[in-house]
């Protein structure tokens, strides 16, 4: 079957009237058979049944359109001349294919039913799919046989209008004309965005973005979750403000995540992203064994590191001689500090407090009574 795409222009029908064949022997192939149009944007296609083999080479085959007298010509294969097929049935070249018409919505939870009617006048092509487009961008295709789709993946609160186009054989029709606006149901918020965490001493304050979707209803309450442990803590939201909350009784030393979730009048939303892992710090506990021992004049003061750092690693100890209230400092980890300078024949005790990055921590019991002898 050979196939000539004609350019006929936007017209009324025409047919294809004849397929003449002209050759350059005096011998003439016979008559060509099963000549057809399919209308396209501007041309048509037509097709044919080449001739049975007569020996002769066909020179050329024009073709002819009817009413307006346009001519293609396609090369042949065989000679020889004869009179042209019958003319084929009416087609309607067009420019484009036509809108669906009469596009209308029902909104409903988070998709909207849309319905349409076909194109008033399909102009000989054959329509194929129709596509409902939201204004969000979300989409379905459904069969040429329908004329109602499901949209889906629509917004709580939001506001739409749809359009439909219709896949053709000659290519996509002009989009519809808008459907009347229409709303989703409110319903849940979605989640909250950002979650960051800070430390502190049996405390992490949280902070975190509001959802950017509030499903339709104001959001009223934040609700955040600690792991380990599973403690909540509900929050008021305060309009134009960035959420932001201090969870206490936590447990120094311990590594916590947290999430957090939005409530609106209409229920909540699905829980945020798991924050970092944050560990709250406080001072450390006292040291102990605290043991003092006199020499020539000089005491020798050690201690044992306390045995929790309370989530921060001990950075310093200082010392404090009684009385007198002489104080020394040693960076951790030394255990040890040696007193110079202490009053001769005075007893004396030692107390030891360690440092982190939170605070100073208690001071250790006091030490053993030493007395100060006169080196000389």
């Amino acid at each position: 079957m050979n196939r000539y795409l004609l350019e006929v222009g936007v017209a009324a029908a025409v047919s294809i009237s004849a397929i003449a064949i002209t050759n350059s022997s005096g011998r003439v192939p016979d008559r060509r058979s099963d000549a057809a149009a399919a209308p396209g944007n501007g041309l048509a296609a037509v097709a044919w049944k080449a001739p049975p083999a007569t020996g002769t080479h066909i020179v050329t085959s024009p073709v002819t359109v009817s009413p307006g007298g346009p001519t293609a010509t396609v090369n042949g294969d065989r000679n020889g001349a004869r009179a042209g097929s019958s003319p084929t049935a009416p087609v309607r070249p067009v420019a484009e294919p036509a809108a669906p018409v009469e596009v209308d919505a029902i909104a409903g939870v988070g998709r909207a039913v849309v319905s349409w009617k076909p194109p008033p006048d399909d102009a000989g092509y054959r329509i194929s799919a129709y596509t409902v487009i939201a204004s969000g961008g979300e989409h379905t295709t459904v069969a040429a046989t329908e004329t109602r789709a499901t949209v889906s993946g629509l917004v709580d609160g939001g506001r739409y209008t749809f359009r439909v186009d219709a896949t053709t054989t000659i290519g996509t029709s002009a989009v519809s004309a808008p459907s009347a606006q229409v709303m989703m149901p409110p319903g849940a918020p979605s989640a909250p965005l950002y979650l960051d965490a800070f430390a502190g001493d049996r405390a992490v304050e949280l902070l975190w973005q509001p959802p950017a979707l509030n499903g339709g209803s104001v959001i009223t309450s934040y609700t955040v979750t600690s792991t380990p442990a599973a403690e909540q803590l509900t929050v008021p939201a305060r309009r134009g403000a960035i959420p932001t909350v201090m969870m206490h009784g936590l447990t120094d030393g311990t590594r916590y995540r947290f999430t957090v979730y939005a409530i609106n009048a209409l229920g909540r939303s699905v829980n945020s992203a798991v924050s970092d892992t944050v560990t709250p710090f406080g001072p450390p506990d006292a040291p102990t064994g605290v043991h003092a021992t006199e020499h020539d004049g000089r005491v020798v003061v050690s201690w044992t590191a306390p045995a929790n750092d309370n989530g921060s690693a001990i950075n310093q100890y200082r010392v404090t001689a009684s009385p007198g209230g002489v104080l020394a400092g040693i960076d951790a980890p030394q255990h040890s500090l040696t007193f110079d300078g202490l009053t001769d024949g005075a007893d004396y005790t030692f107390t030891v407090v360690a440092l982190n990055d939170a605070a100073n921590g208690p001071a250790s019991l006091p030490s053993n009574v030493v007395m100060v002898s006169d080196p000389a």
